[in-house]
């Protein structure tokens, strides 16, 4: 008898705890950490917190908790305390933010915020709170200056003859102060990587604020002639190389991507089929207009202004028969 109910609480108790684990499997966040370690006083920080669904099939409503601690007051969020996850987005971004007062002392201070999300009900705009995740905040607040930097991408983008080669870098500045990484070199190989054609160096590049990142751009002058070229570059921080890749990149005609030709051939970035859509109606609805103008000497305006002029005798018709 006692081990039929010592067998029944254990698979009790293993029930329990498979249900928590699905419950927390539904939605979490990446990572559950803030971590700064090099806050000077009065900086600004910030890191991007994904909330993170199984099957988001619904939408929900996210609440934002700070726990009380000393940072409290140091910590908000980009989106407000309350915002709407929309159905169908498995990692949402919500940006955490750190302003650190002018007058705290020099130290290392810990704290965490909760989020909570849940399906908002019909009752009252009430929301009934079903998942929830922690994010817990270890900051450090420093005098010593800190200067590094991460990049994150890069990409050499087509060009025409005659124009420098241009590398964007997606760096992000992860210290404390203002700074720009100090240069980049570019090697130019033939596109069969057998014959080293030209090398450059640039280091004008763009200043990133404290924790910021941004798109920068290094650009090197060159003689090439229309065709394919292999691109072997780094990017450096003092003499240390933060990224080194290559990558093919194409040279075209004078006019390819400038002036109408070049509006045709990248018209794939910016055109899409509800856009291609309402061209085709536009211009349908156009011609009919033109064709009635033609065919029956009807102003186009009269046209236009067709459906307005019947609600408006409609609307008379109504007023005189409640009269």
């Amino acid at each position: 008898m006692e081990l039929r109910q010592a067998f029944k609480f254990f698979v009790t108790v293993w029930l329990i705890l498979a249900w928590a684990n699905s419950a927390q499997a539904g939605f979490g966040v990446s990572p559950p950490w803030v971590i700064a370690e090099h806050l000077l006083k009065g900086s600004h920080f910030e890191q991007t917190i994904y909330l993170v669904q199984g099957q988001p099939k619904e939408d929900l409503i996210a609440k934002v908790k700070i726990d009380e601690s000393v940072v409290k007051d140091w910590v908000s969020i980009d989106r407000g305390m309350e915002f709407r996850i929309p159905a169908g987005i498995q990692q949402f971004p919500m940006k955490v933010l750190i302003d650190v007062p002018q007058d705290v002392e020099l130290g290392d201070y810990k704290g965490s915020l909760r989020v909570q999300a849940g399906k908002e009900t019909f009752k009252e705009g009430a929301v009934s709170v079903v998942l929830g995740a922690v994010v817990d905040l270890k900051l450090r607040v420093t005098e010593e200056e800190f200067l590094s930097f991460i990049v994150r991408s890069a990409k050499i983008k087509k060009m025409e003859e005659g124009w420098p080669v241009k590398i964007y870098f997606n760096v992000e500045n992860t210290g404390n102060i203002r700074g720009r990484p100090s240069k980049a070199t570019l090697e130019i190989w033939n596109i069969n990587l057998n014959k080293l054609l030209e090398t450059s160096e640039f280091s004008d590049f763009d200043y990133i604020e404290p924790f910021e990142t941004k798109e920068i751009v290094a650009e090197f002058s060159n003689q090439l002639s229309v065709g394919q070229y292999w691109g072997v570059f780094k990017i450096y921080h003092d003499d240390v190389a933060l990224r080194q890749d290559k990558q093919v990149f194409d040279v075209l005609e004078e006019g390819s991507l400038s002036g109408w030709r070049g509006l045709v051939a990248n018209a794939s970035e910016w055109l899409t089929w509800q856009k291609i859509i309402w061209i085709l109606l536009g211009t349908a609805i156009l011609g009919v207009l033109i064709w009635l103008k033609r065919k029956f000497k009807i102003k186009i305006i009269n046209v236009i202004t067709l459906p307005i002029r019947i609600l408006r005798k409609l609307l008379r018709v109504r007023i005189t028969f409640k009269e």
